[in-house]
Protein backbone atom coordinates (compact mmCIF):
# COMPACT_ATOMS: atom_id res chain seq x y z
CA UNK A 1 0.00 0.00 0.00
CA UNK A 2 3.38 2.61 0.98
CA UNK A 3 4.88 1.35 -2.11
CA UNK A 4 1.88 2.03 -4.11
CA UNK A 5 1.07 5.78 -3.07
CA UNK A 6 4.70 6.53 -3.16
CA UNK A 7 4.36 5.51 -7.04
CA UNK A 8 1.50 7.43 -7.20
CA UNK A 9 3.08 10.42 -5.80
CA UNK A 10 6.18 10.42 -7.71
CA UNK A 11 3.95 10.41 -10.64
CA UNK A 12 1.79 13.16 -9.89
CA UNK A 13 5.37 14.85 -9.23
CA UNK A 14 6.33 14.33 -13.11
CA UNK A 15 3.58 15.77 -14.13
CA UNK A 16 3.64 18.72 -12.63
CA UNK A 17 7.25 18.89 -13.38
CA UNK A 18 6.04 17.98 -17.14
CA UNK A 19 3.64 20.83 -16.78
CA UNK A 20 6.08 23.51 -15.85
CA UNK A 21 8.05 22.27 -18.67
CA UNK A 22 5.16 22.64 -21.34
CA UNK A 23 4.49 26.24 -20.27
CA UNK A 24 7.98 27.39 -20.69
CA UNK A 25 7.89 25.38 -23.84
CA UNK A 26 4.58 27.19 -24.57
CA UNK A 27 6.14 30.68 -23.60
CA UNK A 28 9.25 29.70 -26.40
CA UNK A 29 6.98 29.05 -28.91
CA UNK A 30 4.80 31.91 -28.94
CA UNK A 31 7.81 33.93 -28.39
CA UNK A 32 9.46 32.77 -31.23
CA UNK A 33 6.42 33.34 -33.58
CA UNK A 34 5.76 36.77 -32.40
CA UNK A 35 8.00 38.81 -31.59
CA UNK A 36 11.40 36.82 -32.01
CA UNK A 37 13.74 37.88 -34.40
CA UNK A 38 17.80 39.24 -34.27
CA UNK A 39 19.63 40.96 -37.20
CA UNK A 40 22.30 38.07 -37.97
CA UNK A 41 19.65 35.29 -38.15
CA UNK A 42 19.17 36.17 -41.86
CA UNK A 43 22.47 34.90 -42.71
CA UNK A 44 21.36 31.07 -41.64
CA UNK A 45 18.56 31.20 -43.45
CA UNK A 46 19.95 32.94 -46.63
CA UNK A 47 23.01 29.94 -46.46
CA UNK A 48 19.70 27.40 -45.54
CA UNK A 49 17.90 28.89 -48.84
CA UNK A 50 21.04 27.99 -50.97
CA UNK A 51 21.65 25.15 -49.51
CA UNK A 52 17.77 24.38 -50.80
CA UNK A 53 18.68 25.06 -54.55
CA UNK A 54 22.13 23.33 -54.63
CA UNK A 55 24.55 25.68 -53.53
CA UNK A 56 27.23 24.77 -51.19
CA UNK A 57 28.53 25.99 -48.36
CA UNK A 58 32.16 27.58 -49.23
CA UNK A 59 32.51 26.21 -51.95
CA UNK A 60 29.91 28.27 -53.82
CA UNK A 61 29.28 31.13 -51.23
CA UNK A 62 31.16 32.55 -48.11
CA UNK A 63 29.77 31.24 -44.40
CA UNK A 64 32.10 31.01 -41.60
CA UNK A 65 30.04 28.29 -39.53
CA UNK A 66 29.79 24.50 -39.56
CA UNK A 67 27.26 23.92 -41.29
CA UNK A 68 24.92 21.26 -39.66
CA UNK A 69 22.37 23.90 -38.75
CA UNK A 70 22.09 25.73 -42.01
CA UNK A 71 21.22 22.05 -43.20
CA UNK A 72 18.80 21.34 -40.79
CA UNK A 73 17.06 24.68 -41.70
CA UNK A 74 17.23 23.45 -45.44
CA UNK A 75 15.71 20.44 -44.52
CA UNK A 76 13.35 22.56 -42.26
CA UNK A 77 12.09 24.95 -45.20
CA UNK A 78 11.98 21.93 -47.75
CA UNK A 79 9.04 20.43 -45.59
CA UNK A 80 7.22 23.14 -44.32
CA UNK A 81 7.94 25.82 -46.89
CA UNK A 82 9.87 29.07 -47.16
CA UNK A 83 9.67 31.60 -44.17
CA UNK A 84 10.85 32.18 -41.19
CA UNK A 85 8.30 30.55 -39.06
CA UNK A 86 9.20 26.79 -39.33
CA UNK A 87 12.86 27.72 -38.39
CA UNK A 88 11.79 29.67 -34.93
CA UNK A 89 9.31 26.23 -34.16
CA UNK A 90 12.66 24.24 -34.44
CA UNK A 91 14.27 26.16 -32.57
CA UNK A 92 11.90 26.93 -29.55
CA UNK A 93 11.18 23.06 -29.65
CA UNK A 94 15.04 22.07 -29.14
CA UNK A 95 15.06 25.09 -26.40
CA UNK A 96 12.12 23.19 -24.60
CA UNK A 97 13.89 19.70 -24.97
CA UNK A 98 17.04 21.38 -24.01
CA UNK A 99 15.24 22.37 -20.59
CA UNK A 100 13.15 18.86 -20.33
CA UNK A 101 16.38 17.55 -20.11
CA UNK A 102 17.93 19.50 -17.64
CA UNK A 103 14.90 19.49 -15.28
CA UNK A 104 14.63 15.72 -15.71
CA UNK A 105 18.28 15.36 -14.80
CA UNK A 106 18.08 17.38 -11.42
CA UNK A 107 14.54 15.22 -10.62
CA UNK A 108 16.49 11.84 -11.33
CA UNK A 109 19.44 12.95 -8.99
CA UNK A 110 17.94 14.30 -6.02
CA UNK A 111 16.88 11.73 -3.76
CA UNK A 112 15.51 14.08 -0.74
CA UNK A 113 11.71 13.95 -1.14
CA UNK A 114 11.18 17.79 -0.07
CA UNK A 115 13.50 19.26 -2.75
CA UNK A 116 13.38 17.11 -5.20
CA UNK A 117 10.24 18.16 -7.56
CA UNK A 118 10.93 21.97 -6.61
CA UNK A 119 14.99 21.18 -7.82
CA UNK A 120 13.55 19.99 -10.45
CA UNK A 121 11.25 23.10 -10.95
CA UNK A 122 13.94 25.04 -10.00
CA UNK A 123 16.24 24.27 -13.01
CA UNK A 124 13.63 24.46 -15.49
CA UNK A 125 12.65 27.96 -14.53
CA UNK A 126 15.67 29.49 -14.30
CA UNK A 127 17.11 27.57 -17.79
CA UNK A 128 13.95 28.64 -18.94
CA UNK A 129 13.12 32.04 -17.81
CA UNK A 130 17.17 33.21 -18.91
CA UNK A 131 16.20 36.13 -20.67
CA UNK A 132 19.38 34.86 -22.93
CA UNK A 133 17.48 31.75 -23.26
CA UNK A 134 14.00 33.29 -24.52
CA UNK A 135 16.04 35.87 -26.73
CA UNK A 136 18.22 33.53 -28.49
CA UNK A 137 16.48 30.07 -28.06
CA UNK A 138 13.95 30.73 -30.29
CA UNK A 139 15.37 32.74 -33.23
CA UNK A 140 17.19 31.35 -36.75
CA UNK A 141 20.52 30.92 -35.25
CA UNK A 142 22.16 27.70 -34.03
CA UNK A 143 21.86 28.08 -29.97
CA UNK A 144 19.00 26.28 -29.87
CA UNK A 145 20.30 23.02 -31.43
CA UNK A 146 23.97 23.68 -29.20
CA UNK A 147 20.98 23.63 -26.44
CA UNK A 148 19.75 20.88 -27.09
CA UNK A 149 22.36 18.59 -28.64
CA UNK A 150 25.36 19.90 -25.70
CA UNK A 151 22.30 18.67 -22.92
CA UNK A 152 21.14 15.66 -24.61
CA UNK A 153 25.67 14.55 -24.93
CA UNK A 154 25.77 15.90 -21.23
CA UNK A 155 23.14 13.26 -20.13
CA UNK A 156 24.18 10.68 -22.49
CA UNK A 157 27.91 10.57 -21.47
CA UNK A 158 26.54 10.20 -17.66
CA UNK A 159 24.62 7.15 -18.68
CA UNK A 160 27.49 5.60 -20.33
CA UNK A 161 29.50 5.83 -16.88
CA UNK A 162 26.94 4.44 -15.46
CA UNK A 163 26.12 1.05 -18.47
CA UNK A 164 28.77 -1.59 -18.78
CA UNK A 165 28.01 -2.33 -22.15
CA UNK A 166 26.20 -0.85 -25.15
CA UNK A 167 26.11 1.93 -27.54
CA UNK A 168 25.77 4.60 -25.28
CA UNK A 169 29.12 6.20 -25.64
CA UNK A 170 28.81 6.28 -29.54
CA UNK A 171 25.43 8.17 -28.92
CA UNK A 172 26.74 10.48 -26.44
CA UNK A 173 29.76 11.41 -29.49
CA UNK A 174 27.14 11.97 -31.88
CA UNK A 175 25.30 14.63 -29.79
CA UNK A 176 28.53 16.59 -28.89
CA UNK A 177 29.69 16.66 -32.41
CA UNK A 178 25.85 17.91 -33.67
CA UNK A 179 26.64 20.45 -30.83
CA UNK A 180 30.24 21.51 -32.42
CA UNK A 181 28.84 20.95 -36.21
CA UNK A 182 26.14 23.81 -35.46
CA UNK A 183 28.40 26.29 -34.05
CA UNK A 184 32.15 26.29 -33.17
CA UNK A 185 30.91 28.08 -30.06
CA UNK A 186 30.62 24.09 -28.55
CA UNK A 187 33.29 22.73 -29.56
CA UNK A 188 34.80 22.59 -25.63
CA UNK A 189 31.80 20.24 -24.91
CA UNK A 190 32.94 16.86 -27.02
CA UNK A 191 36.70 17.20 -25.31
CA UNK A 192 35.14 18.01 -21.56
CA UNK A 193 32.99 14.89 -22.07
CA UNK A 194 35.80 12.56 -23.74
CA UNK A 195 37.86 13.38 -20.76
CA UNK A 196 35.11 12.66 -17.76
CA UNK A 197 34.10 9.44 -19.60
CA UNK A 198 37.75 8.34 -19.65
CA UNK A 199 38.03 9.30 -16.05
CA UNK A 200 35.01 7.26 -14.73
CA UNK A 201 34.88 4.34 -16.82
CA UNK A 202 37.61 1.25 -15.92
CA UNK A 203 40.70 0.33 -17.19
CA UNK A 204 39.25 -2.04 -19.03
CA UNK A 205 36.72 -0.29 -21.15
CA UNK A 206 38.52 2.90 -21.80
CA UNK A 207 39.64 2.30 -25.25
CA UNK A 208 36.64 0.95 -26.37
CA UNK A 209 34.56 3.89 -25.43
CA UNK A 210 37.31 6.47 -26.01
CA UNK A 211 36.70 4.71 -29.70
CA UNK A 212 32.69 4.77 -29.27
CA UNK A 213 32.63 8.60 -28.27
CA UNK A 214 35.47 9.77 -31.25
CA UNK A 215 33.43 7.86 -33.92
CA UNK A 216 30.02 8.99 -32.65
CA UNK A 217 31.57 12.48 -32.92
CA UNK A 218 32.74 12.61 -36.85
CA UNK A 219 29.34 11.81 -37.38
CA UNK A 220 27.84 14.65 -37.44
CA UNK A 221 30.89 16.47 -39.37
CA UNK A 222 30.45 14.20 -42.49
CA UNK A 223 29.18 17.03 -44.97
CA UNK A 224 31.81 19.20 -44.01
CA UNK A 225 34.20 16.35 -44.53
CA UNK A 226 32.74 15.91 -47.87
CA UNK A 227 33.26 19.93 -48.44
CA UNK A 228 36.55 20.24 -47.54
CA UNK A 229 37.35 17.39 -49.72
CA UNK A 230 35.88 19.50 -52.53
CA UNK A 231 37.27 22.67 -51.52
CA UNK A 232 39.83 22.09 -48.54
CA UNK A 233 41.55 26.46 -49.31
CA UNK A 234 37.82 27.81 -48.66
CA UNK A 235 36.63 25.35 -45.66
CA UNK A 236 40.13 26.02 -43.83
CA UNK A 237 39.75 30.05 -44.73
CA UNK A 238 36.02 30.11 -43.81
CA UNK A 239 36.06 27.85 -40.44
CA UNK A 240 39.66 28.55 -39.35
CA UNK A 241 41.77 31.87 -40.87
CA UNK A 242 38.67 33.93 -40.89
CA UNK A 243 37.97 33.45 -36.95
CA UNK A 244 41.91 33.50 -35.88
CA UNK A 245 42.64 36.39 -38.40
CA UNK A 246 39.82 38.63 -39.70
CA UNK A 247 36.91 38.21 -37.42
CA UNK A 248 37.88 41.14 -34.95
CA UNK A 249 38.25 43.74 -37.47
CA UNK A 250 34.95 42.63 -39.45
CA UNK A 251 33.12 42.99 -36.21
CA UNK A 252 34.51 45.76 -34.21
CA UNK A 253 36.89 47.88 -36.89
CA UNK A 254 36.89 51.12 -34.68
CA UNK A 255 36.67 49.73 -30.54
CA UNK A 256 39.25 48.56 -28.43
CA UNK A 257 38.51 44.70 -28.38
CA UNK A 258 39.80 44.25 -24.69
CA UNK A 259 37.45 47.47 -24.00
CA UNK A 260 34.44 45.64 -25.81
CA UNK A 261 35.09 41.97 -24.32
CA UNK A 262 35.38 43.67 -20.38
CA UNK A 263 32.18 45.62 -20.96
CA UNK A 264 30.13 42.05 -22.05
CA UNK A 265 31.53 40.46 -19.05
CA UNK A 266 30.98 42.91 -16.38
CA UNK A 267 27.51 43.52 -17.70
CA UNK A 268 26.83 39.55 -17.38
CA UNK A 269 28.21 39.69 -14.11
CA UNK A 270 26.35 42.85 -12.58
CA UNK A 271 22.57 41.36 -14.50
CA UNK A 272 20.32 39.88 -11.76
CA UNK A 273 20.51 36.79 -13.77
CA UNK A 274 24.05 36.01 -13.57
CA UNK A 275 24.51 37.08 -9.51
CA UNK A 276 21.86 34.44 -9.03
CA UNK A 277 23.41 31.62 -11.28
CA UNK A 278 26.59 32.15 -10.74
CA UNK A 279 26.22 32.63 -7.12
CA UNK A 280 24.05 29.39 -6.81
CA UNK A 281 26.42 27.24 -8.95
CA UNK A 282 29.31 28.45 -6.74
CA UNK A 283 27.33 27.43 -3.80
CA UNK A 284 26.77 24.30 -4.86
CA UNK A 285 30.07 23.21 -5.61
CA UNK A 286 31.16 24.61 -2.27
CA UNK A 287 28.75 22.45 -0.77
CA UNK A 288 29.34 19.56 -3.07
CA UNK A 289 30.92 17.01 -0.63
CA UNK A 290 27.08 16.22 0.81
CA UNK A 291 26.44 14.54 -2.31
CA UNK A 292 27.25 11.02 -3.07
CA UNK A 293 30.18 10.08 -4.90
CA UNK A 294 28.82 9.53 -8.49
CA UNK A 295 26.18 12.90 -8.19
CA UNK A 296 29.47 14.62 -7.34
CA UNK A 297 31.31 12.99 -10.20
CA UNK A 298 28.55 14.43 -12.35
CA UNK A 299 28.37 17.91 -10.30
CA UNK A 300 31.79 18.52 -11.24
CA UNK A 301 31.34 18.07 -14.99
CA UNK A 302 28.89 20.51 -15.08
CA UNK A 303 31.26 22.97 -13.67
CA UNK A 304 33.70 22.03 -16.09
CA UNK A 305 31.22 22.49 -18.71
CA UNK A 306 30.20 26.19 -18.00
CA UNK A 307 34.15 27.10 -16.73
CA UNK A 308 35.58 25.65 -20.43
CA UNK A 309 32.24 27.23 -22.44
CA UNK A 310 32.43 30.59 -20.59
CA UNK A 311 36.01 30.96 -20.83
CA UNK A 312 35.97 29.93 -24.52
CA UNK A 313 33.30 32.26 -25.17
CA UNK A 314 34.93 34.61 -22.83
CA UNK A 315 38.13 34.72 -25.67
CA UNK A 316 36.51 34.20 -29.30
CA UNK A 317 37.89 38.30 -29.99
CA UNK A 318 35.29 39.87 -29.69
CA UNK A 319 32.81 38.33 -27.19
CA UNK A 320 29.14 38.98 -27.28
CA UNK A 321 26.70 38.24 -24.16
CA UNK A 322 24.52 35.63 -26.27
CA UNK A 323 27.20 33.31 -26.65
CA UNK A 324 27.57 32.71 -23.11
CA UNK A 325 23.97 30.99 -23.36
CA UNK A 326 25.36 27.57 -24.17
CA UNK A 327 26.03 27.57 -20.35
CA UNK A 328 22.64 27.60 -19.30
CA UNK A 329 21.96 24.22 -19.07
CA UNK A 330 25.05 23.27 -16.91
CA UNK A 331 24.49 26.59 -15.02
CA UNK A 332 20.91 25.87 -14.38
CA UNK A 333 21.72 22.20 -12.78
CA UNK A 334 24.43 23.40 -10.45
CA UNK A 335 22.08 26.14 -9.58
CA UNK A 336 18.89 24.14 -8.32
CA UNK A 337 21.63 21.91 -6.50
CA UNK A 338 23.10 25.11 -4.68
CA UNK A 339 19.53 26.31 -3.83
CA UNK A 340 18.41 23.27 -2.47
CA UNK A 341 21.61 23.47 -0.31
CA UNK A 342 21.15 27.32 0.46
CA UNK A 343 17.34 26.04 1.64
CA UNK A 344 18.28 23.06 3.88
CA UNK A 345 21.09 25.25 5.50
CA UNK A 346 18.80 28.36 6.11
CA UNK A 347 15.23 27.41 6.01
CA UNK A 348 15.12 23.95 6.58
CA UNK A 349 11.79 23.83 8.46
CA UNK A 350 10.09 26.04 5.68
CA UNK A 351 8.08 24.74 2.71
CA UNK A 352 11.03 23.86 -0.08
CA UNK A 353 8.10 25.77 -2.04
CA UNK A 354 8.38 29.46 -0.79
CA UNK A 355 12.23 29.33 -1.28
CA UNK A 356 12.09 28.27 -4.80
CA UNK A 357 8.88 31.11 -5.69
CA UNK A 358 11.43 33.48 -3.70
CA UNK A 359 14.27 32.78 -5.78
CA UNK A 360 12.31 32.99 -8.95
CA UNK A 361 10.50 36.16 -8.20
CA UNK A 362 14.61 37.48 -7.69
CA UNK A 363 15.70 35.96 -10.84
CA UNK A 364 12.70 37.37 -12.78
CA UNK A 365 13.92 41.31 -12.11
CA UNK A 366 15.83 41.32 -15.03
CA UNK A 367 13.05 40.02 -17.58
CA UNK A 368 11.39 43.25 -17.59
CA UNK A 369 14.35 45.10 -19.87
CA UNK A 370 13.30 42.53 -22.39
CA UNK A 371 10.51 44.71 -23.46
CA UNK A 372 13.77 46.85 -24.62
CA UNK A 373 14.98 44.01 -27.06
CA UNK A 374 11.72 42.35 -28.77
CA UNK A 375 10.19 43.64 -31.30
CA UNK A 376 7.83 42.72 -34.30
CA UNK A 377 11.07 43.03 -36.77
CA UNK A 378 9.96 39.94 -39.20
CA UNK A 379 6.85 42.04 -39.43
CA UNK A 380 8.91 44.75 -40.34
CA UNK A 381 11.26 42.89 -42.52
CA UNK A 382 8.15 41.12 -44.48
CA UNK A 383 6.90 44.86 -45.32
CA UNK A 384 10.16 45.74 -46.85
CA UNK A 385 10.61 42.37 -48.84
CA UNK A 386 6.85 42.57 -50.19
CA UNK A 387 8.11 46.58 -50.83
CA UNK A 388 10.74 44.92 -52.76
CA UNK A 389 9.29 42.50 -54.86
CA UNK A 390 6.84 45.51 -55.78
CA UNK A 391 9.42 47.88 -57.23
CA UNK A 392 11.61 45.08 -58.60
CA UNK A 393 11.58 43.05 -61.69
CA UNK A 394 12.03 39.49 -61.07
CA UNK A 395 15.25 39.11 -63.62
CA UNK A 396 17.27 42.06 -61.82
CA UNK A 397 19.16 42.36 -58.43
CA UNK A 398 18.23 44.79 -55.08
CA UNK A 399 20.90 45.83 -52.22
CA UNK A 400 20.22 45.38 -48.93
CA UNK A 401 22.33 44.72 -46.02
CA UNK A 402 20.33 42.40 -44.18
CA UNK A 403 20.36 38.86 -45.65
CA UNK A 404 16.42 38.22 -43.74
CA UNK A 405 15.14 40.78 -46.67
CA UNK A 406 17.28 38.76 -49.47
CA UNK A 407 15.20 35.20 -48.11
CA UNK A 408 11.78 37.20 -47.03
CA UNK A 409 11.63 38.46 -50.34
CA UNK A 410 12.38 34.84 -51.79
CA UNK A 411 15.43 36.70 -54.26
CA UNK A 412 18.85 35.51 -54.62
CA UNK A 413 21.90 38.31 -54.15
CA UNK A 414 23.90 39.11 -56.84
CA UNK A 415 26.91 36.29 -56.56
CA UNK A 416 29.45 37.29 -54.15
CA UNK A 417 27.36 38.84 -51.66
CA UNK A 418 25.52 35.95 -49.82
CA UNK A 419 26.85 37.20 -46.45
CA UNK A 420 27.26 40.30 -45.10
CA UNK A 421 30.82 40.37 -43.31
CA UNK A 422 32.47 39.29 -46.38
CA UNK A 423 32.75 42.38 -48.63
CA UNK A 424 34.76 44.46 -45.54
CA UNK A 425 37.41 41.37 -45.97
CA UNK A 426 40.54 42.87 -47.31
CA UNK A 427 41.79 39.65 -49.31
CA UNK A 428 44.38 39.22 -52.44
CA UNK A 429 41.97 39.43 -55.63
CA UNK A 430 42.80 35.38 -56.12
CA UNK A 431 41.88 34.50 -52.72
CA UNK A 432 38.24 36.34 -52.75
CA UNK A 433 37.80 35.24 -56.08
CA UNK A 434 37.97 31.66 -54.74
CA UNK A 435 35.63 32.54 -52.01
CA UNK A 436 33.55 34.05 -54.12
CA UNK A 437 33.55 37.51 -51.95
CA UNK A 438 33.60 40.87 -53.78
CA UNK A 439 35.07 43.79 -52.65
CA UNK A 440 33.52 46.36 -50.64
CA UNK A 441 34.49 49.50 -53.19
CA UNK A 442 33.95 46.88 -56.18
CA UNK A 443 29.79 47.26 -54.18
CA UNK A 444 29.98 51.19 -53.67
CA UNK A 445 31.22 51.36 -57.78
CA UNK A 446 27.38 49.56 -58.14
CA UNK A 447 26.12 51.66 -56.18
CA UNK A 448 26.82 54.57 -57.35
CA UNK A 449 26.41 53.83 -61.00
CA UNK A 450 22.90 52.18 -59.94
CA UNK A 451 23.39 48.58 -60.79
CA UNK A 452 20.35 47.71 -58.94
CA UNK A 453 17.26 48.55 -59.69
CA UNK A 454 16.37 49.24 -55.80
CA UNK A 455 18.81 49.88 -52.50
CA UNK A 456 17.45 49.72 -48.93
CA UNK A 457 19.95 51.52 -46.51
CA UNK A 458 19.96 53.27 -43.07
CA UNK A 459 18.69 56.91 -43.79
CA UNK A 460 21.73 58.26 -41.37
CA UNK A 461 24.21 56.34 -43.61
CA UNK A 462 26.60 58.42 -45.13
CA UNK A 463 26.95 56.91 -48.09
CA UNK A 464 23.10 58.30 -49.22
CA UNK A 465 25.02 61.66 -49.98
CA UNK A 466 28.59 60.30 -50.60
CA UNK A 467 27.41 57.54 -53.50
CA UNK A 468 24.57 60.31 -54.62
CA UNK A 469 22.03 57.57 -54.25
CA UNK A 470 18.79 60.42 -54.74
CA UNK A 471 20.34 61.25 -58.27
CA UNK A 472 20.70 57.78 -59.10
CA UNK A 473 17.41 56.78 -58.34
CA UNK A 474 14.12 59.45 -58.95
CA UNK A 475 11.52 58.05 -56.01
CA UNK A 476 12.53 57.17 -52.40
CA UNK A 477 10.47 56.00 -49.19
CA UNK A 478 11.18 55.85 -45.85
CA UNK A 479 10.30 52.29 -44.05
CA UNK A 480 11.59 50.80 -40.78
CA UNK A 481 13.63 47.76 -40.17
CA UNK A 482 15.11 46.32 -37.26
CA UNK A 483 13.46 49.43 -35.67
CA UNK A 484 15.64 51.94 -37.50
CA UNK A 485 14.99 54.57 -40.12
CA UNK A 486 15.27 53.26 -43.97
CA UNK A 487 15.36 54.93 -47.37
CA UNK A 488 14.24 52.49 -49.83
CA UNK A 489 15.44 54.35 -53.33
CA UNK A 490 14.25 52.63 -56.93
CA UNK A 491 12.77 53.83 -60.24
CA UNK A 492 16.18 54.32 -61.82
CA UNK A 493 16.84 57.61 -63.41
CA UNK A 494 17.85 57.29 -67.26
CA UNK A 495 21.45 58.63 -66.54
CA UNK A 496 21.80 55.40 -64.25
CA UNK A 497 24.30 52.76 -64.80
Amino acid sequence: MERAQEQAQKGNSRLALWAVVLALGAGLLLVSQTVAGYRDEGLHLLAAQFIGIGRRPYLDFFFQHTPLYAYLNAVCLAVFGPGWRAPHVLSALLTGAAILLVADFVYARLRTPAWRLPGAITAALLMGLNTLVIRFGTISQPYAPCLFFGAAAFRLTVKAAEASTGLLPLWAGVGAGAAAASSLLAAPIAPILLVWLIWNTTRGNRLKRCSQFLAGCAVPFLPLLWLAAHGPQQVLFNLIEFHLFYRASVFLPSVGLLQWDLGVLTGLLHSTQGLVLVGLGVLCIADVGKWQAALRAELYLCFWLTAFLGLYAAITRPTFEQYFVLTAPFLSILAAFGLCSLGSWLWPARRAAWVVLGITGLYCLQMHQLRWLFYPCWRQIEAVAQAMNQVVPQNEYFYSAYESVYFDARRLPPPGMENNFAPVLRLPEALAKSLHVVPQQQIEDWLAGGMFAAVLIRAENPRVESLGLRRVYRKQREMTCYNSRHYLFYDRASTSR
